[in-house]
Formats: structure tokens, C-alpha cells, sequence
């Protein structure tokens, strides 16, 4: 995660999602921009109702329209509890073609139950 050092409040966010107690999981990958929510779902699955943070990089083409990214975004937070803190970030990369998306899913302090 890339954050600006003298940006206090990104710092404090920062050190809230990488505190949480639990375990991590993510994944990077990339891929077309109308499989990002499914590919979400898939990967983190049963994970997102036990984790207390969630990071979400996108790494895309400045020629991606914003309504396409709101829209994606959207479609993730409906798939989280209210509770879960959600961090977005984007990073332009021309060399990615607009119609895919390279991502990164990371979420923090997942709790497995006892047993698991």
C-alpha cells in the first residue's frame, strides 16, 4: 500500500486496517473489468463477513470512464457488513488495456472461527 507520509489522516487509516487483529488474506490478479466482481466474490468468499478491513487497489487505464469504477465499486461495498473498514485506491497504468483491470484484494483481521 502506498501511502504520503505527511498525510496524517491516510497515516491513521493505514495503522487501523494494518492493526486489526486476525489473520490477512488477498490476492492480485488481473482481469476484465465485468469479472472484477466476481472475481471479488470468489477469492474472498466467506471472508468478507469475518474481516474487520478491506484494501482494494485497482490498477487501470486512464481512458476507463469513472461511472465504469463508481459502478464496481458500488457493486463490492454491497457486498460488505456495514462494519468492515474499506480503503480505495487507484493507480493509472496506460500500458493495461481499458476493457481489464489489474487488482488487489486484501482484507485484514479475518477471525476464523474455532475449528476452521
Amino acid at each position: 500500500m502506498m501511502i504520503d507520509e505527511n498525510d496524517l489522516l491516510a497515516v491513521a487509516d493505514y495503522d487501523t486496517f494494518m492493526r486489526q487483529d486476525g489473520y490477512y488474506v488477498g490476492y492480485h490478479g488481473c482481469s476484465l473489468i465485468k469479472n472484477i466482481v466476481d472475481e471479488f466474490k470468489g477469492k474472498l468468499g466467506d471472508n468478507l463477513s469475518k474481516a474487520k478491513g478491506l484494501f482494494v487497489l485497482f490498477n487501470l487505464n486512464d481512458d476507463i470512464p469513472l461511472t465504469i469504477l463508481d459502478k464496481i465499486l458500488n457493486e463490492i461495498e454491497s457486498l460488505i457488513d456495514g462494519d468492515i473498514d474499506i480503503w480505495f485506491e487507484t493507480i493509472t497504468d496506460n500500458s493495461i488495456s481499458v476493457d481489464s483491470m489489474e487488482y488487489m484484494f486484501l482484507l485484514s483481521g479475518v477471525n476464523y472461527a474455532e475449528g476452521e
